[in-house]
C-alpha cells in the first residue's frame, strides 16, 4: 500500500477567494422563468472541480440576488438549478460585477437577456449564434450520411457543412478581435484548438511534423497562468491533455513536460495557477497506480518542494513530502538496487549483489501476513517455472527481534521464519531463504518496506526493472521484462519504465555509423564535428544528423540525475559522468564555465569513448524539438 503524503487544495482555494480587487462589490440579480425552486446557488469552476460560493433566496420582486461588498475573482461562474443541478453559465470579469440576468430555464441561451454586463451580452450572443447553426449542421450531416454512393450530393452537402464551419470560425475571430481583453474573448479563444498547418512529404513524416507542431503550439490560444482561466471549464482539460495524452507516458517525458508547465506558470499572476498545478500533480502522481510513476512524485518533490519553490507549504507538510521523496528515490525503476547483506538459517551472510543471475526477484514477506500466505503458491510456481531461465528468487523473511519481554526473541524469530518457509514450500533449491532479525542491512528503509509482500525484479547489473508487483502477476510481468530486455539488445526503442515499446512519432531517424569504421576513427570524427559546433547555439537537427545520442538517466549505467535547463530553448550543454552526482544548480555552474565542455569532451572522445545509447532516445529528441527539454548531456 502506498503511503505518499498528499496535500489538500482547501488552503489555496480559501486564499484565492481573497484575490479579487476591492471595489463596489458584486450584485448579481437573476430572474428565471419556469423555475420552481425558491433557492438558487452560485458556484464556480476551479481546476478540475466545481465549488459552491453562495446561495440566494427568491425575493418579493421575483429576483434571486447575490450581493456582497467584495468582488468575486474573475472566471466562469455557474447558476446551479435545483433539484437536478443543471446550471447556467455567467462570466465575471475583475471589475464589473453588478448586472441583471433574465432567462427561461427551458431555453436559457436563446431567452437570455443581460443588462449591465457587456461581457455576458457578447458571450450569449455568440452562444445563441452557435445554437442556431448547430441544428442546420446536424441536418446536413444526417443527409450526408444517407447520401453515400451519390458523389454529387455528397460533395454538395460536404461543402455546405464546410461553409458553416468557416462561418463559425469567422464569428469566433470577429468576437476576439472586436472585444479584446474581455472574458468572453478569453474563453472563446481558449476553446479554439490551434490549426495545424499542412506539411509536405511522406505520410509518416507529415504525421510526425503535425504532432510536433501541435505539441509545440498547444497553448497558443490561452494564457495558462491567468487565474481567470483556472476558474473556467477550459484550462484544466487542456493541461491534462497535454500532460497525459500529448506527452508519451514514461517518467522522463512526463517530468520534462511538467517542468515546461511549471516554468510557464511560475512567477505570474500571484502564482495561483502555479500553486494549484504543483499541488495537483504532486497528488496525482502520489495516487498513480502505474508502476514507475512514483518517479514523477519524486521529481516534483525534489525539484520544487524541497528546493524552496513551494513557499506556501507548511513546515510539517514539507518535511513529510521530502521524506517521502528521499525514501522513494533509491528504488525508482532504472536505479541500481541498494545492496543488502542478510543471513541464512545458519546465520551466514549473503549479499544481494552476489547473486549470479540474469534476473533476481527480490521478495520481502512476513510470517504473519495474510497476503503473503496467498502469494506463496504463486511464488513457488513462479520459481519452478523460471529457475532454468536465468531467474533466482532472493526471499527475505521480515521477522524482527524486539526488546519487549516475552516478545520476538532471536529464537522465536528464527523458528517462525524457517517454520513458515517449510509450510510455504519455499525450498532451498527454489529460493535463497534469508532473514535479518536485527535489520542490520536497513532493508526496510532502503526498500521502503512498510507492508508485505513486496516484489522487485532486478537485472543482471542489479538495476531495478520492475517493482510493487502482485505475486499472481509475476509470471506475466517477468515475460514482459524478458521480452523488453531482448528487444532492448536489438535496439528497439522502449519506455525507461520497462512497460513496452513506445508507440510514438520521432522527428528524424538517427544516421547509423558504418560498422567498418573503427571506434577510434569514429571518435576522432565525432570530436572534429564537436569542435565545429558553437556550444549553446547548435541546432538539434544538426546535432542528431551527425549521429550523437543522449544519455539515459534511467538506465542505471549512466548515473545522470537530471537534465539541465538553460535559458533559451535552442541551447544545450555537454557534460560527462564524473559530474553526475552534483545538484542541478551545481552542475549548471560547471557546464556554463566555457572550458568544461571542451576539455571534458576531448578527454572522452580522444580516448575512443562513445556517446551512450539509451532507450528513451526518441522521446528526448521529440521533447527537444518541442522546447520541453532544453538541454542535454552526453556521457561515456
Amino acid at each position: 500500500m502506498k503511503r505518499f503524503f498528499i496535500l489538500f487544495l482547501f488552503s489555496i482555494l480559501s486564499y484565492s477567494t481573497l484575490l479579487a480587487d476591492n471595489g463596489p462589490g458584486y450584485k448579481i440579480r437573476v430572474k428565471l422563468e419556469n423555475y420552481a425552486s425558491n433557492e438558487l446557488i452560485i458556484g464556480f469552476h476551479y481546476g478540475e472541480k466545481q465549488y459552491v460560493k453562495d446561495t440566494a433566496l427568491l425575493g418579493a420582486d421575483g429576483f434571486f440576488t447575490f450581493e456582497a461588498d467584495t468582488l468575486f475573482p474573475a472566471g466562469v461562474y455557474l447558476l446551479v438549478l435545483k433539484p437536478d443541478n443543471n446550471f447556467i453559465q455567467i462570466l465575471l470579469d475583475d471589475k464589473n460585477q453588478q448586472f441583471t440576468v433574465t432567462t427561461d430555464v427551458k431555453d436559457s441561451v436563446n431567452k437570455m437577456k443581460v443588462k449591465g454586463s457587456p461581457d455576458n451580452e457578447i458571450f450569449y450572443e455568440y452562444l445563441g449564434y452557435l445554437n442556431r447553426q448547430r441544428p442546420i449542421a446536424d441536418t446536413l450531416r444526417a443527409q450526408l450520411s444517407r447520401a453515400k454512393g451519390n458523389m454529387a450530393d455528397s460533395t454538395r452537402l460536404a461543402n455546405k457543412i464546410l461553409d458553416i464551419d468557416k462561418a463559425v470560425k469567422k464569428a469566433q475571430q470577429d468576437l476576439i478581435v472586436k472585444n479584446p481583453n474581455t472574458m468572453a474573448a478569453k474563453i472563446v479563444k481558449a476553446a479554439i484548438e490551434p490549426e495545424v498547418p499542412d506539411f509536405k512529404g511522406e505520410e509518416k513524416d507529415v504525421a510526425k511534423k503535425k504532432f510536433y507542431w501541435l505539441r509545440n503550439h498547444f497553448f497558443d490560444n490561452i494564457d495558462i497562468a491567468d487565474p481567470a482561466m483556472l476558474r473556467s471549464p477550459v484550462l484544466h482539460g487542456k493541461i491534462d491533455y497535454f500532460i497525459t495524452k500529448l506527452t508519451p507516458q514514461h517518467p522522463d517525458s512526463v517530468n520534462a513536460a511538467l517542468d515546461f508547465l511549471f516554468r510557464n506558470l511560475q512567477g505570474k499572476h500571484n502564482n495561483e495557477n502555479y500553486k494549484y498545478y504543483l499541488i495537483h500533480y504532486l497528488n496525482f502522481y502520489a495516487k498513480s497506480n502505474i508502476v514507475g510513476f512514483d518517479a514523477c512524485y519524486v521529481h516534483i518533490a525534489n525539484e520544487y518542494y524541497c528546493r524552496g519553490q513551494a513557499a506556501w507549504t507548511k513546515k510539517e507538510d514539507l518535511e513529510k513530502i521530502c521524506d517521502n521523496a528521499r525514501r522513494l528515490a533509491p528504488i525508482l525503476i532504472g536505479r541500481i538496487a541498494p545492496n543488502i547483506t542478510v543471513m541464512d538459517r545458519n546465520n551466514q551472510p549473503h549479499a544481494l549483489w552476489d547473486v549470479d543471475a540474469d534476473y533476481t526477484v527480490l521478495f520481502f514477506w512476513a510470517t504473519d501476513c495474510g497476503h503473503c500466505k496467498k502469494a506463496a503458491p504463486h511464488m513457488v510456481e513462479f520459481a519452478k517455472k523460471y529457475k532454468d531461465r536465468g531467474v533466482k528468487v532472493f526471499a527475505v523473511c521480515t521477522g524482527v527481534v524486539t526488546t519487549k519481554e516475552d516478545s520476538n526473541t532471536p529464537e522465536k524469530v528464527n523458528d517462525a521464519c524457517w517454520k513458515s518457509i517449510e509450510e510455504k514450500e519455499f525450498s532451498d533449491d527454489l529460493f535463497f531463504n534469508l532473514y535479518d532479525p536485527y535489520i542490520r542491512s536497513k532493508y526496510k528503509t532502503l526498500y521502503d518496506v512498510q507492508t508485505t509482500p513486496q516484489v522487485f525484479i532486478l537485472g543482471r547489473n542489479h538495476e531495478i526493472l520492475m517493482k510493487r508487483i502482485g505475486a499472481e502477476q509475476l509470471g506475466e510481468v517477468m515475460e514482459q521484462v524478458m521480452k523488453f530486455q531482448e528487444e532492448k539488445k536489438n535496439g528497439v526503442p522502449h519506455s525507461p519504465t520497462g512497460q513496452g515499446s513506445l508507440k510514438k512519432p520521432t522527428p528524424m531517424e538517427k544516421k547509423p555509423v558504418a560498422s567498418a569504421v573503427s571506434k577510434e576513427d569514429h571518435a576522432k570524427e565525432m570530436l572534429r564535428k564537436l569542435n565545429a559546433y558553437k556550444v549553446g547555439t547548435t541546432t538539434v537537427a544538426d546535432f542528431w544528423a551527425d549521429g550523437w545520442n543522449f544519455s539515459d538517466p534511467q538506465s542505471g549505467k549512466i548515473g545522470i540525475t537530471g537534465f539541465i535547463q538553460s535559458a533559451k530553448n535552442k541551447t544545450f550543454f555537454l557534460g560527462v559522468n564524473d559530474y553526475s552526482m552534483l545538484s542541478k544548480d551545481e552542475l549548471r555552474k560547471i557546464l556554463e564555465s566555457g572550458d568544461f565542455q571542451e576539455r571534458s569532451m576531448k578527454q572522452v572522445y580522444e580516448s575512443g569513448g562513445n556517446a551512450s545509447s539509451d532507450q528513451a532516445v526518441d522521446q528526448y529528441r521529440m521533447d527537444f524539438e518541442n522546447g520541453v527539454l532544453v538541454s542535454i548531456m552526453l556521457t561515456k
